[in-house]
């Protein structure tokens, strides 16, 4: 019996054979590597923009108004002829009460303080109830002002475009007088390249979307719907942009005008003592001519 091992040219061939397989394995390693990179990039900016709509749902759709179950507070009806009564002495006192807060102007009939929204230069401050407290027996409510604004990076270590999309919160004394001081309020960075950002907001009368709040009817102190536009640029370079429509979750719903009930009582009780008069009067007319 005789041993015999591996020719040259069967050993040339493995090894050519081995090199081909490991080439492939190689090269099926670096587009696994690609694209698992590629899907890393694009889905941390998809991330970046679902969380952003995701914070701002979360603070819009809680967000909170006495005027979504209340009518302002207003001067009670007087009827003609008669004095001031105390209820209007107590209107001017509250109203006045109420003339140098800056946070809430006016109170809703149950005499809750009606907050003012704001929109100016792309900054939408607002007042909501979507606070949770981060620290156990925190002295904090539910209750908090939210600021949403758009601010060029300070510090950018990379060159890519676009500015920030950040969030501030207030949640100590909610309800203080004084104006809103953000100065020492550090601002949470929730979208990175924002390349054009716009809010606007539903009017419900005339069915369209505004830019401004001051065009809405009670627009700073209540409001029925917002839509946020975020454009940004993705890791190909193309440009995309994101709308989302988000609305709050109150019911919609008319409460009830008490001046114009008192008004239409009044008005009721005028037209029943005038047909009682009349009645009266008939009937001694008719008694005097018999």
């Amino acid at each position: 019996m005789t041993n015999k091992g591996f020719s040259i040219l069967e050993v040339l061939i493995s090894v050519t054979l081995l090199s081909f397989i490991m080439l492939g394995v190689i090269s099926v390693t670096g587009d696994s590597t690609e694209t698992k990179e590629r899907v890393i990039e694009e889905d941390k900016e998809n991330l970046q923009v679902e969380m952003a709509m995701a914070r701002f749902e979360w603070d819009f759709s809680q967000i909170y108004s006495p005027l979504y179950f209340s009518r302002r507070y207003e001067k009670p009806f007087t009827p003609p002829g008669q004095s001031a009564s105390e209820a209007t002495k107590s209107f001017e006192t509250i109203n006045n009460r109420y003339s140098s807060n800056k946070r809430f102007p006016f109170p809703n009939q149950d005499g809750l303080p009606v907050p003012k929204f704001t929109l100016e230069d792309k900054t939408f401050t607002f007042f909501t109830t979507s606070n949770r407290r981060k620290t156990e027996n925190s002295k904090e409510s539910h209750f908090a002002w939210v600021k949403y604004t758009i601010e060029t990076p300070k510090d950018r270590e990379d060159d890519k475009p676009g500015e920030n999309l950040v969030r501030y919160v207030i949640t100590k004394d909610p309800f203080g007088k004084d104006e809103l001081d953000w100065s020492d309020v550090k601002g949470h960075v929730i979208m990175e390249g924002v390349t054009s950002y716009k809010i606007s907001f539903w009017d419900r009368e005339k069915k369209v979307w505004v830019d401004s709040l001051a065009t809405l009817k009670d627009g700073e102190h209540k409001l029925w719907g917002a839509k946020l536009e975020i454009g940004w640029v993705d890791a190909s370079g193309i440009e995309r942009l994101d709308t989302r429509i988000f609305r709050p979750l109150w019911p919609y719903f008319e409460p009830e005008d008490i001046n114009k009930i008192a008004q239409e009582e009044y008005s009721r009780q005028q037209k029943a003592n005038a047909t009682k008069k009349n009645s009266g009067s008939k009937k001694t007319s008719s008694g005097s001519s018999k």
